[in-house]
């Protein structure tokens, strides 16, 4: 199976695919979702190592390929309409992170989503179980033998992880932890795409600057290389997001305070806030 051809979807989100799906079907596939939430959960306790992500990886990755073949073998079943659909919603979700680390997961999550288009425009469905099956059998030899070849799927993982924990409210710092080693995994795919002869090559814009342009423009918020401007309002963004979690009561008090403040130092008489 190509790095690129799977189905990366939360416990949750599995749940509700399922619960749409023809009885035959649903009977099927009522399982996964809780196998998967087993292993994502994995990555939500104990050490973040990097044996520990490898050993889930095959685990979500074999459980994943399974489904998919059930979902294509589906009529009316559009796998890709359905990654879509479930990048929209993710991109939200992971906007509600601390900054640094909602540009680290959303990186992550434009990497995973070029994957997913590469892979699909790669092979038919006709081939697909064969070439799973195949895939599977060498994915563990690879992920210890060659482990950039896998670094993409090791990213949407993580990625899968850190949603799942935010649908459950899980700790902000393994969510933190998760969203830099999905960035990092992530860029090492970046890499290896840049570095394919041409006319293979692919240079991800959001790791590598592309010339003035909507390209440029579309990923400036999220980008690596634009991460120094990006960065400025972090702090105050954070204080915004505090405020709007806070109570009213809470939230009349800081903002009388920070008045105060931007007032105390005027050089008019005038008031900025009369």
């Amino acid at each position: 199976m190509t790095a690129a051809r799977q189905l990366s979807l939360t416990p949750l989100t599995l749940e509700q695919v399922i619960g749409e799906l023809p009885a035959e079907a649903r009977a099927e596939l009522q399982w996964a979702p809780q196998k998967l939430r087993r292993a994502l959960n994995r990555l939500l306790e104990g050490e973040l190592t990097s044996a520990l992500v490898a050993e889930v990886t095959s685990e979500v990755v074999g459980l994943q390929a399974f489904v998919l073949i059930t979902f294509e073998a589906l009529q009316g079943v559009d796998v890709w309409t359905l990654f879509a659909k479930e990048t929209s919603r993710r991109a939200r979700d992971i906007r509600r992170l601390p900054p640094v680390d909602a540009r680290r997961a959303l990186r992550a999550l434009a990497s995973s989503l070029a994957m997913a288009h590469l892979g699909i425009h790669q092979i038919t469905s006709a081939e697909l179980r064969a070439e799973i099956e195949q895939f599977l059998l060498q994915f563990d030899r690879l992920q210890v033998e060659f482990p950039e070849a896998t670094a993409g799927l090791r990213s949407s993982v993580l990625l899968v992880a850190l949603l799942h924990g935010l649908e459950i409210g899980a700790n902000g710092e393994r969510l933190s932890q998760l969203a830099k080693a999905a960035d990092d995994e992530a860029r090492m795919l970046a890499v290896q795409l840049a570095e394919l002869a041409p006319p293979h090559q692919i240079k991800l814009p959001w790791y590598f600057e592309p010339p003035p342009g909507s390209a440029r423009e579309n990923v400036l918020s999220f980008a690596t290389w634009a991460e120094p401007a990006s960065s400025r309002n972090d702090v105050a963004l954070e204080l915004m997001k505090g405020w709007a979690r806070a109570d009213p009561a809470g939230q009349a008090e800081s903002w009388g305070a920070v008045r105060t403040a931007l007032d105390a130092d005027r050089p008019s008489s005038r008031k900025l806030f009369p």
